[in-house]
Parts: structure tokens; C-alpha cells; sequence
């Protein structure tokens, strides 16, 4: 009989193994270490496709975002290029996306004005700021020309563009179309200050513009004149011809004394049918004044067609001067008008 004698290693290796356990142990043993390499690679290369997929998805909802948006948006390089242009952009500025794609800020084909109405140059604008500094400009109001003459006012910001590592790599601008609350608050601002029937400066403005006047004569050490004109017979037109008619003679003799005029000259609805001048900066306010009221009085002597026929309209007038006759608004105002009621009592006498 022939005896059989086991392997105590084996034994000695598992002593409490199942033979199922034995026969795991081998296969575990048996496995190829590169088929776990080629595993991991694999779920790097699913979770880098995954990564792209959802990547393209954020691009795409920003794109559709910033093409939605009324607001332009314009992104300068480093350098100052445009590298990215949205539609409202080349819509509100009125250009192709070939004109605006690798423009330099400091292009002399840009043209803005600042919003006084004076040139801004690309120097000034708050994108090239942005670059050249990194600080953030907000609300600048700029105005763009347009090929027909006409202005479209936009309101600007820029701020400084990060890469990863939050270092300026170059500037992003946005702006906003606002042509037309520009034109509303302007029609605001000149109801505001103008005489609703004639449409001269009302008495507002004339103070505003007469208290500027006054400061900066101090300043040169020039005099301002005040031209206080009281229409004469106009109550009479009133009553016999009506309130049409008076209006209808009011607007006509504004719109002459307004067109008789000079450009450093301000003439005032200040009330009924009394007007006042501003002549500011004289250095002999004596003569500006005599000149100044024969202008009106020729302009006055006009007759003025009227349903009925033909009118003749004339004025008291009464003068002060800064600073011989006050140096504030109130004391220029009384002693002009207290010269106009002396004029009109000496030719009722």
C-alpha cells in the first residue's frame, strides 16, 4: 500500500480555509496588476468626459445669458483688444461684430463724447482706466454718434478680468442704452425750468443763473447788469380782446425779445407780463445796458397782426447793476423793478 504524505505549507498557509476559500486565494493571486491600471484609466477618461460634457453645458447657458441680455458687454485682452463682443453690444453701438472683434480701445474709430457734449478721448475712457490701473469705474455716461449726427447715451462700468491665479488679465466693460430717460429727464429738467406759455426761463432758472453770474463777477471783478420790463396797455388787451388774444400777444413778443437776444445775454418770463434780462461779465455796464434796451424797444415796435387787425406793444424798463446796486439777487431784483415803476409813473404823468 502506498502512503500519501500532504504539503504542510499548505496546510500551515490556511489552516481554517474551505476549499472555496483555497481556490479564491489562488485566483486573487493569479490577477494581473495591469488590468487595475487600465480599469483606473479608464474611469479617469469617463469622469474627464463627463467633466467636458457638463463644461460645454455651462458654456452654452452663459453664452445664451449674455446673448439675452439688453445690457452690451464687451471683454478687452491684456492688451486692450475686444475678444468678445454680445449682441446688445453691437446693436446699442451701432457696429458689425467684424468692427468691433480685435478693436483697440485706443482705435481713433471710436468716437464718444463726454456728457457735457465735449470729446472724450480713448485715453479717457473707463475701459482703458481699467487696463491701465485696475480700478473699477461705474455709471460713466458717455455718448456715441451715430451716422445721422444723433447721440446714443450709454451709462458704462468696467472692472479689471482675473485669471485663475486672480491676476488682471484685462477688463470686462458693460453699458446700457439710455437715450431715451436721458430725453425724459431733459424734458423734465426743461419744464423744470422754463415758462410753460412762452417757454423763456422761468424765475428758477433766472435765480440760478443770476446767483452764478454774481459769484463769478466776484471772481473776475466784473459787473452784472438786470433789465426789468414791464409791458405797457397789456391789461387792456386782456380785457377787451380776451385771454387767447393775450396769450397769443405774450408768446409773440417772447419769441422777439428772445430772438433779439445775444448768446451771453438771458431774458425771463418773471411773471404776467413782466420780463427780466441777465447780462453778466461787463466791463462797462452802463453802455450794455443802454444797448441792450434799444435793442428791445426796436424789436417792440413791431406791430403784432391779430385777429381783429394789428397791435403795438410797449415796455417800461428799469436797470440794476452788481455791485453798485446790491450784490445779492433779491437787492438787484427790487432795485430794477423799483427803476421800471419810476420809468412807467413818469410817462403815465
Amino acid at each position: 500500500m502506498r502512503l500519501v504524505i500532504m504539503q504542510p505549507a499548505l496546510i500551515a498557509d490556511a489552516p481554517n480555509m474551505d476549499h472555496t476559500s483555497v481556490a479564491q486565494a489562488h485566483t486573487e493571486r493569479a490577477e494581473d496588476p495591469r488590468d487595475s491600471v487600465a480599469q483606473t484609466v479608464e474611469d479617469l477618461r469617463d469622469e474627464l468626459r463627463s467633466q467636458r460634457v457638463e463644461l460645454r453645458r455651462q458654456e452654452n447657458r452663459l453664452q445664451i445669458t449674455m446673448e439675452m441680455l439688453a445690457e452690451g458687454v464687451l471683454m478687452f485682452d491684456a492688451n486692450g483688444r475686444v475678444v468678445y463682443a454680445n449682441n446688445a453690444a453691437a446693436r446699442i453701438l451701432s457696429l458689425s461684430f467684424d468692427q468691433l472683434l480685435s478693436r483697440h480701445i485706443r482705435d481713433a474709430r471710436w468716437k464718444f463724447v463726454h456728457d457735457d457734449g465735449t470729446p472724450c478721448p480713448a485715453a479717457s475712457h473707463p475701459a482703458n482706466e481699467t487696463l491701465e490701473s485696475g480700478r473699477t469705474r461705474r455709471n460713466v455716461v458717455l455718448g456715441v454718434p451715430k451716422a445721422n449726427g444723433a447721440l446714443t447715451w450709454i451709462s458704462v462700468s468696467t472692472r479689471a478680468a482675473l485669471d485663475e491665479l486672480g491676476r488682471a488679465c484685462g477688463a470686462i466693460t458693460t453699458f446700457s442704452d439710455i437715450t431715451e430717460r436721458r430725453i425724459i429727464l431733459e424734458q423734465l429738467e426743461h419744464q423744470a425750468h422754463h415758462d410753460q406759455l412762452t417757454n423763456l426761463a422761468n424765475r428758477r432758472l433766472f435765480h440760478r443763473e443770476l446767483e452764478r453770474s454774481i459769484a463769478q463777477a466776484q471772481r473776475n471783478g466784473c459787473a452784472v447788469a438786470l433789465v426789468y420790463m414791464d409791458l405797457n396797455g397789456f391789461k387792456q388787451i386782456n380785457d377787451t380782446l380776451g385771454h387767447r388774444t393775450g396769450d397769443f400777444v405774450l408768446c409773440t413778443i417772447a419769441e422777439r425779445l428772445n430772438g433779439a437776444t445775444r448768446d451771453d445775454e438771458l431774458i425771463s418770463r418773471y411773471g404776467g407780463d413782466e420780463f427780466v434780462a441777465l447780462l453778466g461779465m461787463l466791463n462797462h455796464p452802463s453802455q450794455a445796458v443802454d444797448a441792450f434796451t434799444a435793442r428791445m424797444r426796436t424789436t417792440l415796435s413791431e406791430p403784432i397782426v391779430i385777429e381783429a387787425g394789428s397791435i403795438r406793444v410797449g415796455a417800461s424798463f428799469g436797470a440794476s447793476v452788481y455791485p453798485h446796486d446790491g450784490s445779492t439777487t433779491d437787492d438787484l431784483l427790487h432795485h430794477a423793478d423799483a427803476a421800471m415803476f419810476a420809468m412807467k409813473a413818469r410817462f403815465a404823468a
